[in-house]
């Protein structure tokens, strides 16, 4: 790892504005700040911002934020280190990587990818063991190479239920450490400790980085039976890790991370729907073949497809629920400007099953003969229908043409339009002034009316932002302020109002900040730096801002107080929460009368 001071020094000599106009042309002055088209989602209204001052980035449509080693890593697809370590060298700073590590300095993130990754190994040797027998037949059946099986890293958890926590703890990990990463459940009734891929075949699953992050896993005795559940109740076929700090299913595609070399390559991605489908693709030559984790493809997974390609290809079940599924899909992927199309499906076979009894040329000629998207729709739509009415042509073509409202690329919308129109014999310019008429549901979206929140949190929560944008941008009112981070309301406030404090104590600036933040509190604190306000007579607005804090927070306590007095019987308690409450109402008197003095220039 990288020292924190090298950390810190990379930053400081890392122009951030500089950085992101090599990947984002479009970027200009915008006030203090820039503003230019974001590079991690399609949108024709400029919504990405970047504060040079504190050295982070913000954007407002995809709530993608982070600062310069954070944009490196999630636009060339690095890890932490590989990233500042480029930046080092564009700034002329020799790094020093210490490989040393105490479980204080670790993070939980690291420990849980150490701790994941013993418990792959662990699987992949049970794979091995006379116990995995049924296990390493089943993959024969389904034609799975050993290569194949290395490469994925497949394994096999045992079905007593207890053997990997009890390789973990021996290899120096906690109880706390196991039920943090998914490894290990407390059953009610015994009190026992579980591993609840008991009985599984298991497909490790990785992030971008490589790192193990959690496992699926396919119950191979039939009915869920496992020796410590062997009337098989809750044993799904299919079962995935519970979200940890790590692992969560609707950002993760397995199969990326072996695939993302060869979509970079030559440009396209395959979506199919599941683990063997992913790897009787990959054995087969189709190494650009992903798969979400047993839910519906999100527009998370289709952004993290679009990182590395430019072109899917679908092919999901050919039943009911396989064509659903390719609607959805197929409206998430036209929003991001993916161009998608959609392979035939010959028959109910899996792709790993259609390609062993076919063959690889069959199984390519397939792939080669996908449909653009609208085109397999539109077809799929009049199948069955050999003179359809005017009043069938019309709602088919009003369908379509919700899809193509989905997509932000004006050229292809016109042509798909014309395509419509000519295939359902309906005048061309009926259907572009209809088309010019509609709009895409994330806009819709959008233009909803925000769910308001209660009065007291929405003004303390605008006040608390002024306040701390104002002391990012205006060194000068340090100097008046008498809050603390217990007077404000919300808890990513108050945090980031307390690591300010810290840095100006320690002489820094706050362009380190944000790796200390927890995630959520980083957003807020990206969407603060990266919002472009002035305020006039700013000492005076600031003493207002922070008197007006003070109060709601003085209100809220006075309701808490006043809620308790009213429901506690009489007694010591209550005589208490009276004096509480007239000690509320001197302050709050106090606070009223009190007179905003700013500095004198």
């Amino acid at each position: 790892m990288i020292d924190r001071s090298q950390i810190d020094q990379i930053r400081l000599a890392t122009d951030v504005v500089e950085l992101v106009r090599e990947y984002v042309p479009t970027l200009a002055k915008a006030g203090k700040t820039f503003k230019g088209l974001c590079p991690f989602h399609s949108e024709r209204t400029p919504s990405f911002f970047v504060n040079p001052e504190l050295g982070i980035y913000k954007c407002f449509g995809c709530n993608e934020g982070g600062d310069a080693i954070g944009f490196l890593m999630k636009i060339d697809h690095l890890t932490f280190l590989e990233a500042a370590s480029k930046l080092a060298e564009r700034a002329g700073i020799v790094v020093e990587i210490s490989r040393s590590r105490t479980p204080e300095r670790e993070s939980e993130r690291s420990r849980l990818h150490r701790v994941l990754a013993e418990a792959a190994n662990f699987y992949q040797k049970a794979l091995q063991s006379p116990a995995g027998q049924p296990c390493r037949k089943y993959l024969e059946q389904r034609n799975v190479s050993e290569d194949t099986t290395r490469d994925f890293g497949l394994g096999f958890a045992p079905a007593a239920g207890e053997a990997v926590i009890e390789h973990c703890l021996k290899a120096g990990y906690g109880i706390e450490d196991l039920q943090k990463a998914g490894l290990a459940m407390k059953n009610a009734e015994s009190g026992r400790f579980r591993d609840p891929m008991s009985g599984r075949l298991i497909f490790p699953i990785h992030d971008l980085m490589g790192h193990v992050v959690g496992f699926g896993g396919r119950l191979l005795e039939g009915e869920g039976r496992t020796p410590w559940n062997p009337e098989g109740k809750s044993g799904p076929k299919y079962l995935n890790s519970p979200d940890t700090p790590v692992f969560k299913k609707g950002s993760l595609l397995y199969g990326l991370h072996q695939a993302k070399g060869a979509m970079s390559q030559t440009d396209k991605a395959l979506v199919v729907e599941g683990y063997m489908d992913v790897i009787g693709c990959h054995q087969a030559g189709s190494r650009i073949a992903v798969a979400p984790l047993g839910t519906a493809l999100t527009a998370d997974h289709a952004r993290l497809i679009k990182r590395y390609a430019r072109e899917a290809i679908l092919f999901f079940d050919a039943d009911r629920a396989g064509f659903e599924a390719t609607q959805r899909t197929l409206s998430i992927m036209l929003g991001l400007d993916l161009w998608t199309r959609i392979a035939p499906h010959p028959d109910a076979r899996d792709p790993d099953e259609y390609i062993a009894e076919e063959g690889i040329d069959a199984w390519m000629k397939v792939l080669e003969s996908a449909q653009d998207g609208i085109d397999h729709l539109l077809e799929a739509r009049l199948k069955g229908l050999t003179a359809p009415a005017l009043n069938q042509r019309v709602r088919i073509a009003e369908e379509m043409l919700g899809y193509v409202a989905e997509s932000p690329n004006e050229i292809l919308k016109q042509e798909w339009a014309r395509k419509i129109a000519r295939r359902l014999a309906l005048d061309e310019g009926g259907l572009m002034r209809q088309l010019s008429r509609l709009k895409p549901a994330r806009q819709l979206a959008e233009e909803r009316p925000p769910v308001r929140r209660a009065s007291t949190t929405e003004d303390s929560m605008s006040v608390e932002g002024e306040i701390l944008q104002i002391l990012m941008s205006d060194p000068t009112c340090w100097s008046l302020n008498e809050l603390t981070a217990e007077d404000f309301i919300d808890a990513r406030a108050a945090e980031i109002f307390g690591r300010m404090l810290e840095a100006r104590v320690q002489g820094v600036g706050f362009s380190g900040i944000l790796e200390h933040l927890n995630p959520v509190t980083q957003d807020f604190f990206s969407y603060l730096a990266a919002q472009e306000k002035s305020y006039e007579r700013t000492q005076e607005y600031f003493l207002s801002a922070s008197k007006q804090l003070k109060v709601l927070k003085v209100k809220r306590q006075q309701k808490e107080l006043a809620e308790c007095i009213r429901t506690s019987p009489e007694g010591p308690d209550k005589q208490e929460a009276l004096v509480r409450y007239r000690d509320l109402l001197k302050k709050w008197g106090d606070l009223e009368r009190r007179t905003i003095s700013p500095i004198s220039s």
